[in-house]
């Protein structure tokens, strides 16, 4: 494990006027004698006949956060943001944190003889004690942080929590020669916090704090009470997702007093790059992390079916991008469901035109519903105009291959469908059967090639595309899918990747990746989903009205 070498000068208690610098870059803090601090009474984590030693990365961050004003000796940072990956080390990493506030040298006492800053414990030259709480909103979170803190303090039969004078119970710690001094587990159930005189508090997992579990109330409550003794926090845990209105996405924002950090990968991976091309983007991510193996992480990045690829990006690569963390579905669990696609004569087919927003792209899906053993399926055939845009393309898709498209699926599936007609709202709804397949479309740069292929016999829809109508379709594909009841061609397995689910205050919201197009994938929801909600026509087929020509 790399270190950061501590060579801190010997220092005479006789009070000066300030602050001295003693380098190019140097700043006043209380860390570098709460490292020495550290070193001397805690163990290794992971070999306890070793003193604990912080990472480079990890000592420059502690320096930063008990950074003083070079005049008065206030804390610059009264909050700070861990955000990192998985196996980063944040549980040790703030359990010495806690640690050093309830009994380490984390309170400004003037400067030496040489201007340096000198700090002593909470509860001494008058301060009030120290009462210190590791908070979470379910007692498994609050384990995380206290059990690696508790850790340290019992290794070595219990060497640090002697040398310290900590009486270590297993639910809170108290400091024998300080009355009043406490350390503790706390969560959201655990009696009315309003009004404790806390000096520390640590908030494990930020990103699981939410509106439903009563997080922010309770993440509010403990800082309004760290105010008034003048304390401080830290928030320690993953990447949140976006648009849940986590305590780690609302409380992390710019402002005096706040520090955050975190490494994250430079860019937004996509599942089908190299190995290589991961490995190096987690890199990033655990910059300064000698014990973790990246491709061991990326063994876990791959396996999908227990990691997700919205997770892996939060866990592993620890981003929060908008619209990127929430991925609607991966690749692989569409592309298992592929296979050959017939459709039976005589029964309905759908059709969903689906253009993207820039009229560069089309999808158009056709689907047809299966009886199965126990429950119905639903069989779908997507293309793509065209399969991929190129930057040479026309500003604007040419719809004439489209048209040509669909009226050969009119030729091949005549069967009927019921077409709903209601002429103004004063008429009566009528149902009608027409010949098939019926075609939703949606786009008004549609609209021309939709009245023309209305005018030679074809079932015309239009249905507009809402969030909400786009949102009940990708919950009915997702059921097949998770059933195992869909079969497809193959053809839009690329784009239904590329589908993300994001989180709004209107409820969950589906899109496409920020620059990217997926009409495809869309298409293949609204088929699906009219195929399946669509009433079924009589059988035998009827004869149907207008002609095809």
């Amino acid at each position: 494990m790399s270190s950061i070498s501590v060579a801190t000068p010997s220092r005479s208690r006789a009070k000066v006027r300030g602050w001295r610098s003693r380098y190019s870059g140097d700043f006043p803090t209380l860390g570098w004698g709460l490292l020495d601090w550290t070193y001397a009474y805690l163990p290794d984590p992971n070999d306890d006949r070793e003193p604990f030693r912080y990472t480079d990365e990890q000592a420059r961050r502690l320096l930063r956060y008990y950074q003083i004003d070079p005049i008065t000796g206030q804390r610059l940072f009264n909050q700070w943001h861990i955000e990192e990956s998985k196996g980063w080390g944040k549980s040790p990493y703030v359990g010495t944190i806690d640690l050093g506030e309830f009994c380490g040298p984390v309170c400004f006492d003037g400067w030496d003889a040489d201007g340096q800053p000198v700090g002593v414990p909470w509860g001494t030259g008058g301060r009030p004690p120290p009462w210190v709480q590791i908070a979470a909103v379910s007692e498994d979170q609050t384990g995380n942080t206290y059990h690696a803190m508790y850790a340290l303090l019992v290794a070595r039969n219990h060497y640090a929590a002697r040398q310290l004078r900590i009486d270590e119970g297993r639910t809170r710690l108290y400091l024998r020669d300080i009355p009043g001094g406490r350390l503790e587990p706390v969560t959201a159930s655990f009696g009315s916090r309003e009004g404790q005189r806390l000096t520390h508090v640590t908030i494990d997992e930020p990103q699981l704090w939410l509106p439903s579990n009563g997080g922010p109330k309770l993440a509010r409550t403990l800082l309004r009470n760290l105010t008034k003794m003048d304390g401080s926090s830290v928030f320690t845990g993953n990447s949140p997702v976006e648009g849940e209105r986590s305590v780690a996405e609302t409380f992390a924002k710019p402002a005096p007093g706040v520090l955050f950090s975190a490494n994250r990968a430079s860019r937004v991976p996509q599942p089908d790059e190299p190995d290589e091309a991961l490995l190096e983007l987690l890199g990033e991510a655990y910059e300064g992390v000698p014990w973790v193996n990246t491709r061991r992480v990326l063994a876990d990045v791959r396996n999908t079916s227990t990691h997700p690829w919205d997770e892996s990006l939060r866990f592993f690569f620890n981003l929060r991008t908008p619209g990127v963390e929430k991925q609607w579905m991966d690749s692989p669990s569409w592309a298992a469901l592929a296979g050959a696609v017939e459709f039976v004569a005589g029964q309905a087919v759908y059709v969903a035109v689906v253009l993207s927003p820039d009229n560069r792209q089309a999808g158009i899906a056709a689907a047809q519903r299966v009886a199965l053993e126990g429950g119905t399926g639903v069989r779908v055939s997507v293309r793509s105009f065209p399969e991929v845009v190129a930057d040479d393309d026309p500003e604007y898709l040419e719809l004439a291959p489209l048209e040509e498209y669909l009226l050969e699926l009119r030729r091949a599936h005549p069967a009927a469908v019921w077409h709903v007609r209601r002429p103004n709202p004063a008429v009566a709804e009528q149902r009608i059967l027409a010949a098939g397949p019926e075609m939703l479309y949606h786009s008004a740069y549609f609209e021309g090639s939709a009245q023309h292929l209305a005018s030679m016999g074809m079932t015309v829809r239009y249905v507009p595309f809402s969030p909400t109508r786009l949102r009940q379709a990708a919950d009915v594909l997702m059921e097949q899918v998770t059933d195992k009841t869909v079969t497809h061609d193959g053809a839009g397995n690329k784009q239904v990747g590329l589908v993300v689910e994001t989180d709004s205050a209107y409820g969950p919201k589906i899109g496409a990746q920020e620059g990217r197009r997926a009409p495809a994938a869309f298409a293949t929801m609204l088929a699906v989903h009219r195929a399946l909600t669509a009433p079924v026509p009589p059988a035998p087929e009827p004869p149907v009205y207008g002609s095809f020509r």
